[in-house]
């Protein structure tokens, strides 16, 4: 069996593109482009799913042929929070000369200098670096790998049901950057239903081949429909669990809207999986790196312009994307040519 598959790789690279420019487009006011707002929130917003995806599908196709919890909890800790620590060491250095929310939000200015680190590298959506928080919330699926393993080999995928249930109805609960495991409650049926394709790929694969055209015409019913005739756009967030009471609505629909972009993109990837698409493949190589440090490229921007928020303008959002994708791409380059053998612990990719 062949331990790469062409169309869940270059997912990667689209996916990671997608969370970047959900970071970007944030950097903007929006005030003179409301619809244009809801149509980069519509289709950026809550592209984590799509990452989980990916995470949920490699589980089942890579790990479960050779599952052995010590060798599998070790090499996660080479590959993933090795270069998470080091990605995490500018924003924890910057929260402690400088502060962090965290230390207004949370009574954290009462802990040790150490208790405040702590608590910043297992809850990293406080620091600067929010997009870290994605890290440690894998990492409930990683200690939960024995469970999901039963789950995959006693083919009790009735469970998706249950879970996609919750999380349609829990919203992504914003609270949960102190809470890994209400996040990892509310993304996991993502994860068991990659699962669920994995196990399942051929006959998953044949279907998408045969059925992309209408899969996409639904899609496009489904987001152009919530995009004219909702209120809310992008991400449905909550402070209490299954609040149904605030403006986002009773269903999750963004979280079933990028349910169903991801097998869209899926299909799409293994229409033309044979074509070459360097540049792909590339970041999707690279994406780990580009997910630990595009962040710090956008600061580091808003620290040009003296943290101004600037009104979107095409040409400028643009612009930080290239710069937000570039600057880790070339960081990923130069770490492969002086120390290949290190990069994946280095920088993760």
């Amino acid at each position: 069996m062949s331990l790469h598959l062409q169309e869940i790789h270059r997912l990667r690279g689209v996916a990671i593109l997608m969370i970047v420019a959900a970071h970007c487009y944030q950097f903007f006011g929006w005030t003179s482009h409301p619809f244009a707002e809801a149509i980069f929130k519509d289709v950026f917003d809550n592209s984590s799913v799509i990452f989980i995806f990916i995470a949920g599908f490699l589980f089942q196709y890579l790990e479960e042929p050779r599952f052995s919890a010590p060798n599998y909890f070790l090499r996660k800790a080479k590959t993933v929070f090795l270069p998470y620590i080091i990605a995490l060491l500018p924003a924890l250095v910057y929260a402690m000369l400088r502060g962090s929310r965290a230390f207004v939000q949370l009574p954290l200015r009462d802990f040790s200098a150490s208790a405040q680190i702590l608590y910043q590298i297992v809850y990293p959506g406080v620091t600067i670096n929010y997009a870290l928080w994605f890290i440690p919330v894998i990492a409930v699926y990683y200690l939960g790998a024995p469970l999901l393993r039963a789950i995959d080999q006693g083919q009790r995928y009735w469970i998706i049901t249950v879970l996609l249930s919750l999380s349609l109805l829990m919203h992504r609960p914003t609270y949960s950057h102190g809470h890994n495991l209400s996040l990892a409650i509310y993304f996991m049926s993502a994860y068991v239903l990659a699962m669920f394709c994995s196990r399942y790929r051929e006959l998953v694969f044949t279907w998408l081949d045969r059925n992309l055209l209408p899969l996409t015409f639904v899609f496009s019913v489904v987001f152009i429909g919530h995009l004219l005739l909702s209120d809310h756009h992008g991400k449905s967030q909550t402070t209490e669990p299954f609040e149904t009471q605030g403006g986002d609505g009773l269903i999750d629909w963004m979280y079933l809207q990028k349910l169903l972009m991801t097998m869209v993109l899926l299909g799409l990837m293994r229409k033309f999986r044979d074509r070459p698409a360097r540049v792909l493949d590339f970041l999707a190589g690279a994406s780990f790196t580009i997910f630990f440090y595009h962040l710090y490229v956008v600061y580091l921007v808003s620290w040009v312009t003296r943290f101004g928020v600037p009104e979107f303008r095409l040409d400028y959002l643009l612009l930080l994307f290239v710069l937000a994708v570039g600057i880790p791409c070339l960081i990923t380059f130069g770490v492969r040519r002086l120390t290949p053998q290190w990069s994946r612990s280095l920088v993760g990719a």
